[in-house]
């Protein structure tokens, strides 16, 4: 019996619709008889139903509704898992994995990128505290925010960008020497050459995946300027930075060495490329499959 049939197959008026409740029919004036744990329930009438018949006063088919019920709460159900499961693979990890760390509280910062060879400098670093993190945060791009009152150039040329641990605190950084910062895990976010010109309003890298565990210690970034970085003309781009020297400090090193309760503003997100995890895989076909199996319920539930 297909659902939406006045009919059954023993001729009886009313059989059960899509929802589990009975198809429109002609019972006693009563237009729709909807199915209770108790039996049939009339709407529209007075006219009291004995459980288990109709109101007519025939046998009801408390079991074949039941069952019509249950199937249709069924697939409800396993479309609703699966559809969550896709979501959790299709929505962009940039939505999911964003950590953004200092406000901008401070006069902006030309350092590193902007204005580092009329400073006299060839390595910049930054940390960020811990507190800063929710937890893991695997990151593969991080964004720097140009300020509006100080937009100009930036500097040419080649820069490596490094991630590690550090002991340090924020407003904590040495400023004898790098070596004197950098922890566990030194790894190299990724080279970059940049044309100079005018400063982009939001400054963004990409490079390998770091996976930072704030339990571990504090995240240090380590920038280093190849020997043919060139000066930016005047005026120079500045970035948005904290100066609180809670969240973040900075240090840097070259002709003179410095270090600062000053950071920039810093995003951290991970924007995986489309080869997604084995995990994320593994979500995804599960996905599928219980869209499959929530179709043929589906599919099941009406033939009977």
């Amino acid at each position: 019996m297909k659902s939406g049939d006045l009919t059954r197959p023993d001729g009886c008026s009313g059989c059960c619709g899509a929802d589990g409740t009975l198809g429109t029919a002609s019972w006693n004036g009563v237009q729709r008889v909807s199915v209770s744990s108790e039996g049939f329930t009339t709407y529209g009438t007075s006219t009291a139903v004995a459980p288990g018949t109709r109101s007519d006063g025939t046998a009801g088919d408390w079991a074949r509704c039941q069952s019509g019920v249950f199937m249709n709460l069924k697939s409800k159900f396993l479309f609703s898992i699966s559809l969550l499961g896709l979501l959790c693979v299709l929505v962009p990890d940039s939505i999911r994995a964003q950590t953004l760390v200092g406000t901008s509280n401070a006069p902006a910062n030309c350092l590193p990128f902007d204005c580092a060879v009329s400073q006299g400098l060839t390595t910049y670093q930054q940390v960020y505290a811990s507190s800063a993190f929710a937890g893991d945060t695997p990151f593969n791009q991080i964004s720097f925010f140009l300020s509006t009152a100080d937009m100009g150039t930036q500097d040419s040329g080649d820069y490596d960008i490094y991630f590690s641990y550090t002991s340090q605190a924020v407003g904590g950084l040495s400023s004898a020497s790098p070596s004197a910062n950098i922890g566990a895990d030194y790894t190299l976010f990724g080279s970059y050459d940049l044309a100079g010109g005018a400063a982009p309003s939001t400054l963004t890298f990409t490079g390998t995946t770091f996976t930072y565990d704030p339990a571990l210690g504090n995240l240090l970034m380590t920038v280093t300027l190849g020997p043919g970085v060139s000066q930016g003309t005047s005026p120079v781009g500045y970035y948005n930075s904290d100066g609180s020297g809670t969240v973040t400090s900075r240090a840097g090193f070259g002709t003179t060495s410095f270090a600062d309760d000053y950071g920039l503003v810093t995003e951290f997100n991970d924007v995986s490329g489309v080869t997604p995890e084995p995990s994320s895989l593994l979500l995804f076909g599960s996905g599928i499959a219980l869209i499959g199996m929530a179709m043929s319920v589906r599919r099941r539930a009406t033939r009977e």
